[in-house]
């Protein structure tokens, strides 16, 4: 097999040298050695790791159930020069030049 490889890397060097046109880079590629796969590098495969779960015990703090509560959330926070710009679709936003302050909630 080496000798085989000698001959054709002889044979692309006169090939090379006969035709200007061919850039050296195509020679170096092409006498480049294979790489070598052992039979260790092709029984090397990764493990996955399987990690097994169980249902969690903890308990999530909020309504008991079977009690649904409906309730209205509250924008409380005063925009301040921004707030015309909360809501720019409405009409509002666009027309007065002093945008109403939000409401305060006790």
């Amino acid at each position: 097999r080496e000798r085989e490889r000698k001959r054709e890397r002889k044979e692309i060097e006169a090939f090379c040298l006969s035709n200007a046109w061919i850039s050296p880079i195509f020679l170096l590629l092409e006498m480049a050695p294979e790489s070598k796969k052992t039979e260790e590098d092709e029984q090397r495969f990764s493990v996955p790791h399987i990690v097994v779960t169980r249902a969690s015990n903890e308990t999530i703090q909020g309504v008991p159930l079977g009690q649904d509560i409906q309730r209205t959330i509250r924008d409380e926070i005063d925009y301040g020069p921004y707030y015309r710009h909360r809501n720019p679709s409405t009409i509002d936003a666009y027309l007065r030049k002093e945008p109403p302050k939000p409401k305060q909630v006790p």
